[in-house]
């Protein structure tokens, strides 16, 4: 992942949702994946 200012070059934030977790992608303009983050619920 390039280090970059997400909020500033960030195009594309994408939320995946599934029952026991979600993701966070973010892209900037370029293609290159600026964010990628993974939560999971714990019941």
């Amino acid at each position: 992942m390039k280090n970059c200012n997400i909020k500033s070059e960030t195009k594309v934030l994408r939320i995946d949702l599934a029952k026991q977790s979600f993701q966070l992608h973010g892209i900037v303009k370029i293609g290159q994946t600026a964010l990628r983050k993974s939560w999971v619920a714990i019941n």
